[in-house]
């Protein structure tokens, strides 16, 4: 295995005093040559454990992945890979695709590709699912949806003293859409039974599917220690990781192309991390006179400022405002809130003061500041021209959010043209939309996503993926801070909707694809579903899983919602029409159960396809909604009370009644298949005011009462609706 150049991430004791190494070199030079660094006027060559500084407009070509304790750059940078190789893979002669890498450069998480042939039609961008190393050999699954379909080709890694090679096997998977192939994305299609196996093709042309364009394994730089950049970061076939647990906010812009992003915390942390929100409803404005106890179970010593919200007399306005130039001195810290005026003509500030009082974080405003022709980040403390109120009166600070952080954290405030990005034991702060992976984010080990900001995103993100693991966490703030048309994979992993919306009453973020497995939950407040075709809720795994916040349905574009339980799963959060919104029918699939708990009130058909749905509140059924059951499905009631609307029955189904009632609106006029069964199972003898169809006899035709039983035996329909015993012929035998 080649050596990689300038390996510096664990450092020897005596690194600690290294000299600090400039670069020297001219626009393209290589790191490993000691001639392009200059050590107090000496060139000196690299070696473990320095500190990099970058002057303005260096240029990096990177021939293997290096490692730094810490990395500042004054002006841009650019570093930059091998090309990607665009010929397609073989399944027969590998592929030289990584030039002068090994496969310890390679992340999985991080690796894309092309999928091309005559089932696709064109090139389609897929990532890398199930990545799995064995020595000098790994394999990956690249997985793309098309058509609500899933397509998968598997691609085999070898490594020798050239590089990373790659290979096709001989044959490409296919997961029809009428078997959920749109959920499937990311699960091992080597064990699902809905696969289907085609033969690979080498070309375009073929009838199968064929890769091409591998991109986003390496090079890397290492940064062991701080990243500061003073410009912007332009990666290209690259991967930047950040290993150092501290925080840290990159306001530079990263116009990146088949680049990935890597921010990893300690292998062996388990963190118990908890988020604070002091909202628009229940907050104060911060005063320079008291300190407001703003969160409760917080350490100081691992807070990190994430946004607040100012206004006042000279704002005019409420307005959302970022952190910058946060300090900490051991018992308090500081930190500049800042928000740019139209087209950058001012800047208006509130400092606020963060101080530990017991174990309770406080905070109070100190001064606020106004800069005509000021820009966002600089220290407003120092800066001149920069007029100075101690009353904050007139820019204030209210809605703060803070997180703790032990692990490595980054706040993103630039432009971003990642590929990839990935989260392993960190934080990552998505202070705007233009910063967010152009494909796809993993989040593993207790990683934490904060996305915040980017009001009207509700219709971006289609074909990105983003997958939490591993206990990992989403929290998204600010209304539609959410990318809707997006993928959302909660896999034993957390989604928080912090804020509320007033009139709406849900977390203000459009979320329509997603699927939660391996005891997944949602918290906080419901998400809101958008104007869309199609929404999706998916459980799979062991289960159960939870979606707890529930969701707001807004109608614009006919969408309905189809929840599919392969796993059970446990909706305690509301169901429940957008303010001005028509009905959005819901649609359950999957055999496994689905527990209703929640106050339901969507406006659209109830449609039960398969499996079994628990009623688990007196309000889990909308009471206007009209109700379908399917072959095979089955209702319980328990010991709860429901009424809903008018029931079509389209195949033998089960309603366990219980120890409870069910009550249906007038139904004589809904469809019921001729051939089919409604069998209902409760405890003691009808009527028992137990299952009801309208409010008198004529809720049901005689023709539907034939087809229903209770407990085995036929019923009848007394005059206020409910289901009677049979009526018939009474034989007396004297």
């Amino acid at each position: 295995m080649k050596k990689i150049a300038c390996l510096g991430v664990m450092m020897a004791a005596s690194a600690a005093f290294a000299d600090t190494y400039t670069w020297n070199g001219a626009s393209g030079a290589a790191w490993a040559t000691g001639e392009n660094w200059l050590d107090s006027e000496t060139p000196a060559a690299w070696t473990d454990g320095t500190s990099a500084s970058f002057g303005a407009g260096a240029s990096v070509s990177l021939p293997s992945s290096v490692a730094v304790s810490n990395l500042t750059t004054s002006g841009a940078i650019a570093i930059s890979g091998p090309d990607s190789n665009p010929a397609f893979l073989s399944p027969s002669t590998p592929t030289l695709v990584f030039p002068g890498l090994t496969l310890d450069d390679i992340d999985g998480s991080l690796l894309m590709a092309d999928l091309n042939g005559g089932a696709i039609g064109q090139y389609k961008p897929s990532k890398a699912y199930h990545y799995r190393r064995n020595g000098s050999t790994a394999t990956a699954q690249f997985q793309m949806t098309h058509n609500q379909h899933l397509r998968c080709v598997k691609v085999t890694f070898t490594e020798d003293a050239g590089g990373v090679w790659a290979q096709t096997g001989n044959k490409s998977y296919y997961v029809h859409k009428d078997n959920n192939g749109e959920n499937k994305v990311g699960e091992d299609v080597d064990t699902d039974p809905k696969t289907v196996e085609w033969s690979m093709t080498t070309s375009p042309s073929g009838s199968g599917m064929c890769i091409s364009n591998m991109r986003g394994a390496g090079p890397r730089v290492k940064i062991a220690g701080n990243a500061q950049f003073g410009g912007a970061v332009a990666l290209t076939n690259a991967v930047l990781e950040t290993t150092k647990p501290d925080s840290q906010t990159w306001n530079a812009a990263f116009p990146s192309s088949n680049s990935s992003l890597s921010v990893k915390g300690l292998s062996d942390a388990t963190v118990d991390k908890t988020f604070g929100v002091l909202d628009d409803v229940h907050a104060a404005w911060l005063t320079a006179t008291a300190s407001d106890n703003v969160f409760t179970n917080m350490l100081l010593s691992q807070v990190v400022p994430v946004s607040a919200r100012m206004a006042g007399s000279t704002m005019g306005f409420i307005a959302d405002a970022a952190p910058y130039h946060v300090t900490y001195n051991g018992q308090t810290m500081t930190c500049q809130f800042q928000f740019s005026g139209s087209n950058g003509t001012y800047v208006k500030g509130c400092k606020v003061e963060l101080t530990q009082s017991g174990a309770n974080v406080t905070a109070r405003a100190t001064k606020s500041y106004y800069h005509p022709g000021g820009e966002l980040g600089e220290d407003l403390d120092t800066t001149s021209g920069v007029t100075t109120y101690t009353s904050v009166s007139g820019n204030g600070i209210k809605s703060l959010v803070l997180r703790t952080v032990d692990v490595p954290s980054r706040t993103l405030g630039g432009n971003s043209g990642f590929d990839n990005l990935a989260v392993d034991n960190a934080q990552i702060v998505f202070m705007n939309n233009t910063m967010r992976p152009k494909q796809n984010l993993v989040a593993r080990n207790g990683a934490q996503v904060l996305i915040w900001g980017g009001n009207g995103n509700n219709g971006t993100g289609t074909g990105k993926i983003y997958t939490f693991e591993s206990g990992s966490v989403l929290v998204s703030l600010l209304t539609q801070g959410t990318e809707g048309n997006a993928t959302y994979i909660f896999d034993n992993a957390t989604l928080y909707l912090p804020l509320l919306h007033n009139s709406w009453r849900d977390g203000q973020n459009m979320m329509r694809y997603i699927t939660l497995r391996n005891g997944a939950r949602t918290i906080g407040n419901p998400t809101r579903s958008g104007d869309c075709s199609k929404l999706t809720i998916f459980s799979d795994g062991t289960g159960p899983n939870v979606f707890g916040t529930g969701m707001c349905l807004y109608s614009v574009g006919s969408p309905t919602l189809y929840i599919t339980t392969s796993a059970n799963l446990e909706i305690p959060g509301n169901l429940y029409q957008a303010p001005g919104s028509s009905g959005t029918p819901v649609t359950k699939r999957g055999d496994a159960k689905l527990t209703l708990s929640g106050e339901n009130s969507f406006g659209g058909r109830f449609t039960i396809e398969a499996g079994t749905v628990e009623l688990a509140s007196n309000t889990a059924l909308p009471t206007a909604s009209p109700m379908t059951l399917k072959g095979g499905c089955t209702v319980t009631c328990g010991a709860t009370t429901n009424s809903t609307g008018a029931l079509t029955l389209s195949g033998n189904a089960t309603i366990n009644v219980g120890d409870g009632a069910l009550s249906f609106a007038d139904s004589h006029d809904a469809t019921w298949a001729a051939e089919a069964t409604l069998n209902i199972v409760g405890t003691g003898r009808l009527p028992g005011k137990t299952i009801r169809f309208g409010t008198n006899g004529s809720g049901l035709t005689a023709a539907q009462l034939k087809q229903i039983r209770y407990n085995g035996d036929r019923v009848s329909l007394t005059g206020q609706g409910y289901l009677g015993g049979p009526q018939g012929l009474i034989i007396m035998i004297l």
